[in-house]
């Protein structure tokens, strides 16, 4: 893999209790960048969901309160969830997640900024990272 350089930047931010969306355009290599983390930070701590998974989908639709929503994650860490815009009320759900368990990081990708900007905006006002992925630079290539 291509080091990317939001990834160190990334890395250090999830030191902080805010939930950190990673905005990019489709193939610019946001999952392979979760991927890069989890090994990262330790696999076997992340809970690493796929939103374009229907029973992902269904997993959230399902769960309305805090407590529900920390069983999809169990006792890992960190959840990461991939084209997180594809959930219904993902800022809520989010929102409920960071408010209520501090120690639990949390990053959401979403290959649509205006989608997953949109769903999550008022929830998670500042409580909020964000980031953009682009496609691969001069200095990442030459790396």
């Amino acid at each position: 893999m291509i080091n990317r350089i939001q990834a160190e930047n990334i890395l250090k931010s999830l030191n902080s209790s805010k939930v950190i969306l990673l905005f990019g355009a489709r193939q610019t290599g946001k999952t392979s960048l979760l991927d890069f983390l989890c090994e990262k930070i330790d696999k076997n701590n992340v809970c690493f969901l796929n939103a374009d998974e229907g029973d992902v989908r269904e997993l959230f639709l399902s769960s309305d309160n805090s407590i529900s929503l920390k069983s999809i994650v169990g006792n890992k860490d960190y959840l990461f969830i991939d084209e997180a815009q594809r959930i219904r009320d993902i800022g809520m759900k989010l929102k409920l997640l960071s408010d209520n368990f501090k120690d639990l990081r949390i990053i959401a990708t979403g290959s649509s900024s205006f989608d997953l900007g949109n769903k999550t905006q008022e929830a998670l006002t500042g409580r909020k990272l964000e980031y953009r992925l682009f496609p691969l630079s001069f200095r990442e290539l030459a790396s």
